[in-house]
């Protein structure tokens, strides 16, 4: 069984079983999707189409918080959710040395709680999520109780101690750093993580320029013309890493500091920075976000 499998409630699935019953579209839907697929609808359209559903599963954040996410639609929201998860929860499992039973694992910049609500879910692991945002910590902190969910600052430290985690994530959190804050919080990602403890980081690379450079979607999104492109992978090729502060608006939005925007990475670049800390153990160009973001497994050393 997957990670999905294992955290869905037998009580959601015996009320998949009724709502098939009633309703025969749904029924021959899911036969098309094919049977490994019921827990993902079950989990991102499942809440909006019946609201016993909905009770039976992990509390969803409601759209104000998740009006600064990557989709802020409900059922794309929580797409996204089960798809990082189970990303993260894979590569974790396929990397992790001498796991404990119940590995502590962080959620660096957890937001409104998109992939702690379902990680709490697990008894495999002890939930943390760290997050600037307050509104957002205190919606965690009172909605996702088998999570612990902290306060960080724009700056380190964390409020963990010492080598207190086995597995440490920050899904498109890097990719909005200045270079001396990337390294700020590659030394604390490293005090908290325990001797060959697993950090998944991502960054903008190539595979995102190269995106920007055919898709003119993508371009109007980060408000650039393709001259700026161009002139961006020439700056990338030649800095290594470039960094693009958001406006006044955006910064106040997003609550995470006022030196807040979009990085641009080389890998080797972000592979360099880390290797007194971490070992690589995979790079995923594009692994993340509809291939858009490069992804990062590092071995604390």
């Amino acid at each position: 069984m997957n990670f999905l499998d294992l955290i869905t409630p037998v009580g959601a699935r015996e009320r998949l079983k009724d709502l098939r019953q009633k309703h025969i579209d749904l029924h021959v839907a899911l036969l098309v999707a094919g049977a490994d697929k019921d827990a993902e609808w079950l989990h991102t359209i499942g809440p909006g189409f019946d609201d016993l559903l909905r009770s039976l599963l992990p509390p969803i954040p409601p759209h104000e918080l998740r009006s600064i996410t990557n989709d802020p639609h409900e059922a794309g929201f929580l797409w996204q959710g089960v798809r990082d998860a189970m990303f993260l929860v894979d590569l974790f499992e396929k990397h992790a040395v001498d796991r404990p039973p119940r590995a502590s694992v962080l959620d660096f910049g957890c937001g409104c709680g998109r992939v702690t609500r379902l990680l709490g879910q697990s008894t495999a692991y002890k939930t943390f999520g760290s997050e600037t945002n307050p509104a957002h910590v205190a919606w965690c902190q009172e909605k996702i109780s088998n999570v612990t969910t902290l306060t960080n600052g724009p700056e380190p430290p964390l409020c963990l101690p010492d080598r207190s985690i086995d597995f440490a994530f920050a899904l498109s959190v890097f990719s909005h750093f200045p270079k001396e804050r990337t390294l700020a919080w590659l030394h604390e990602m490293a005090r908290v993580l325990a001797n060959n403890g697993i950090l998944i980081i991502t960054t903008h690379g190539y595979r995102a320029l190269s995106t920007l450079v055919t898709s003119v979607p993508h371009r109007a999104l980060f408000g650039y013309n393709s001259d700026h492109v161009t002139d961006l992978i020439r700056r990338v090729c030649d800095d290594r890493y470039v960094f693009m502060p958001y406006d006044a608006f955006t910064i106040a939005s997003a609550n995470a500091g006022s030196n807040y925007g979009n990085a641009f990475v080389d890998p080797n670049w972000m592979i360099d920075a880390a290797h007194k800390l971490f070992d690589l153990s995979e790079f995923v160009a594009g692994g993340t976000f509809a291939n858009w973001q490069d992804a990062y497994v590092f071995r604390k050393l």
